[in-house]
């Protein structure tokens, strides 16, 4: 008997490391928020400098594409991993993805201005994603 509870006790922890997200998940996750990071405050000094928009759709997509990826490196059922994601993350699963969403739509459009050179366009799409940006991270992101 004694032997069939370590048994048990070991396919339960089996079946917990399973359902756990992977490590290299979470590295990715956090190695892309800083590069995004980077862009975006790269983007914001080049609008305050005035420099042209086309020249910047390279970045602008890194960051659109970053954002359409954004829920598949928060999978389901995952849990904070000693990054700076918050348990609500998961808990609040649809609050997480309407603001993934929103900086998804933002994104794309700051695309579409680099692409048509739309200063003006440009910079408004840059506010809203740097918006959209900053209200995930109130919420879901310990500080």
């Amino acid at each position: 008997m004694r032997g069939l509870g370590w048994i048990a006790g070991a396919l339960a922890l089996l079946a917990v490391a399973a359902a756990a997200e992977p490590p290299a998940v979470g590295t990715e996750r956090r190695a892309g928020m800083h590069r995004a990071g980077e862009i975006m405050h790269a983007l914001r000094d080049d609008i305050l400098a005035g420099r042209a928009v086309a020249p910047l759709g390279a970045d602008a997509q890194r960051v659109a594409d970053w954002a359409g990826r954004l829920t598949a490196l928060f999978p389901p059922g995952g849990e904070p991993d000693g990054g700076n994601a918050l348990g609500t993350v998961w808990s609040d699963r649809a609050a997480f993805e309407a603001k993934a969403r929103e900086l998804d739509q933002q994104a794309r459009r700051l695309v579409a201005a680099a692409q048509a050179d739309d200063q003006a366009g440009f910079a408004d799409a840059y506010r809203a994603a740097a918006e959209a940006c900053g209200q995930c991270h109130r919420l879901f992101r310990r500080h």
